[in-house]
């Protein structure tokens, strides 16, 4: 093969061999890309030059940009070992500003954050009190250590005060832990070191210890329980809760298809048993670890163990998921239940997730209330209302535990009301308040809605307050557009309020007419408790104003009218639980408790603000009285949870009254002559 003794010029012609290559870019030509060998610098190469070929460079460069995604590694799994330096990589910009972004969030410099990332792609200089400096221990910091101490970027559960960003829900038992910002308000107006106050441990605020039944003791300790009582005892139980008033308030069976249900729980099985037996006996197990909680002691009824049923039925959900049924959606849904009549507020969430996801796939969130054709002589049409019927009524008890969880976790609801059917019966204020104590409320056994103690109406407010003035994108809300908000709910909840029967009608105060029928004297209670809290709900959202932070006086003009509501509503909520304590059903206990927890905080917060008030000596001895207030719950059949649950709250309430009297007392200091 004769050889070529010249090379190509830039220009296309030939130079001399004498003269000195050419250098070009370190990349291959086309005839070393395609057989994947080491290409020189030279220009022709020296495979080319050899082998009588051009040496060109035509393929694009950098090649497929498909292929070349493909063949980075994932940030997530494999993240990079150095990060490329600043401005060079827009992507990596831009998800750091959605990390910080995301940080800002509970805080009440949101605003003034977003300008700050947005306009320098990093965190204000001032804002390190947001985050902790790592903790450090024998084995290292850990990876939570980095984490910053607000949960989430979701406003739900924080709590707001004349501009300060107080503190959180804490979502196992209940009680408010303070923030950074928190405590630095209170050590500002107590005088108090961090270093003497048991509000602001170093380490995080404890849980209160569950029962029994815990999620940690589901697979050990019951081995030797049979699967289900003898059918005698569910017969008993059911056949009390039909002539109880429980059954109008939770609407959790009906009468036709659950026996169907324990039918098939009973039923011989030969073999490994399906899966729709292995529901049914769950659902029943669930009933019965529900019904011995609920059902009042006197009736008499076989002794059950709830925890025993409710740990078994637990066991049994992993065989369950893949059975969308009625009985799924009955067994999860008085499972979530069980979990918050025990205390137990993670494994009610986690339940209660799982009882939505059933929901939404059989429909339940769509259905009428009413039936859509006057009642018909077949058999099977009587079967299918009962079934819609059914499912409308645990939506709805569904759709209020939504509600009641997360404003009690701190976490935003699961059920989105934008894809619910949340019209109710045009005759459903005669349903929900009956003037005749002694009427007979299985005239609405047709009608698919619970007969609750708390206004499905209030419910609904309820949701579109946190989704108003608690949602992220409420974050972003001028001072003018939450104040809007806050106008236009509290117009809402009053308009509420005032279709409600005098007899029945809530108000701000101590005032409380009394009830001869239990369930309307218990429906009255949580009606004005739910009124009070809603109150603070909507008003307390005020104090994350950004115009708080123009004033040293802590009086504005408008927003603090909303705050002065948002205290008597807290005050109120005290007031009226100290009469109408006896009156309380005792299983009511972990549902009730959270009144007088969300009070406390506020009526604190506005001592801290206004130490000299004449009210405030009156308000310390107020907050003073919810320990010996939350013990009238319970003065029998007291569980270790509950016992460490008084204790928390009294070591909680004992702290916020003596720093309510260091603020006092600071404050009468100042301004003393000397």
């Amino acid at each position: 093969m004769q050889m070529s003794t010249s090379t190509p010029s830039s220009d296309g012609g030939e130079r001399a061999p004498s003269a000195p290559p050419l250098r070009r870019t370190a990349r291959a030509c086309d005839s070393c890309h395609r057989r994947k060998i080491q290409c020189d610098p030279s220009i022709p190469c020296n495979w080319c030059r050899h082998h009588d070929l051009d040496c060109t460079f035509n393929r694009p460069i950098g090649g497929s940009k498909r292929k070349r995604a493909a063949n980075e590694p994932n940030p997530m799994t494999h993240p990079p070992r150095h990060q490329p330096p600043p401005g060079e990589d827009l992507e990596d910009r831009v998800t750091k500003l959605e990390q910080l972004l995301v940080r800002s969030m509970p805080t009440n410099e949101h605003q003034r954050n977003c300008t700050s990332l947005i306009s320098q792609g990093s965190w204000p200089s001032d804002s390190a009190a947001c985050f902790g400096p790592p903790r450090t221990s024998a084995n290292g910091p850990s990876a939570s250590d980095y984490m910053p101490r607000s949960n989430s970027g979701l406003c739900f559960g924080k709590i707001h005060f004349a501009g300060h960003y107080v503190g959180d829900l804490n979502s196992y038992n209940g009680i408010p832990s303070l923030s950074l910002d928190g405590q630095e308000w209170v050590q500002s107006r107590t005088g108090e070191d961090k270093r003497s106050n048991s509000l602001w441990p170093s380490q995080p605020q404890r849980p209160t210890p569950q029962s029994p039944s815990s999620f940690s003791h589901t697979l050990h300790g019951y081995a030797g329980v049979p699967d289900l009582p003898d059918r005698s005892v569910v017969d008993e139980y059911v056949q009390q809760y039909f002539s109880s008033f429980i059954r109008f308030i939770f609407p959790l069976i009906d009468s036709l298809l659950f026996r169907e249900t324990v039918d098939l729980a009973y039923s011989p099985c030969h073999g490994p048993p399906p899966v729709e037996m292995i529901s049914a006996k769950t659902c029943v197990m669930t009933f019965l670890a529900l019904m011995s909680m609920i059902l009042r002691p006197q009736d008499n009824l076989p002794a059950v163990d709830a925890d025993v049923y409710a740990v078994k039925a637990q066991n049994l959900l992993p065989q369950i998921m893949n059975n969308v049924s009625l009985s799924t959606f009955q067994t999860m849904l008085m499972l979530t239940m069980n979990r918050v009549f025990s205390g137990q507020l993670q494994a009610a969430n986690q339940c209660h997730a799982m009882c939505c996801r059933v929901m939404f796939s059989l429909g339940a969130q769509l259905l009428p209330n009413e039936r859509p054709a006057p009642p018909s002589p077949h058999d099977f049409e009587d079967r299918v209302w009962r079934y819609h019927k059914q499912l409308r009524n645990l939506f709805w008890l569904c759709y209020t535990h939504d509600k009641e969880i997360c404003l009690r976790s701190g976490q935003p609801p699961i059920i989105d009301d934008e894809y619910c059917n949340l019209s109710l019966p045009a005759n459903y204020m005669q349903i929900q308040y009956l003037e005749d104590e002694g009427a007979d409320r299985s005239m609405f056994d047709d009608i698919g809605i619970p007969h609750s103690p708390a206004d499905l109406r209030m419910t609904v407010i309820k949701s579109k307050a946190y989704r108003a003035l608690y949602s992220s994108k409420s974050l972003l809300k001028s001072d003018a557009q939450l104040l809007q908000d806050i106008r236009e709910l509290d117009d809402e909840l009053e308009r509420w309020r005032m279709d409600v029967p005098p007899k029945f009608r809530p108000s701000l105060g101590h005032s409380f007419e009394t009830h001869e029928n239990p369930f309307l004297r218990m429906q009255a209670i949580v009606s004005r408790l739910e009124y009070h809290y809603l109150m603070v709900t909507i008003h307390r959202a005020a104090g994350r104003c950004q115009s708080w932070a123009n004033t040293d006086t802590g009086v504005m003009e408008g927003i603090n009218s909303s705050m002065l509501l948002a205290v008597e509503a807290s005050r109120s909520t005290l007031l009226f639980l100290r009469p109408t304590i006896d009156s309380i059903f005792p299983e009511a206990f972990w549902m009730i408790t959270f009144y007088p927890m969300s009070a406390i905080l506020t009526i604190f917060c506005n001592i801290l603000l206004f130490p000299l008030d004449p009210r405030a000596e009156e308000d310390l001895k107020l907050l003073g009285s919810v320990p010996d207030l939350i013990k009238g719950f319970r003065l029998q059949r007291l569980k270790d949870n509950e016992a460490a649950h008084m204790t928390m709250v009294a070591d909680f309430v004992a702290e916020l009254t003596r720093l309510g009297n260091c603020a006092i007392r600071k404050a009468r200091h100042s301004v003393s002559p000397r």
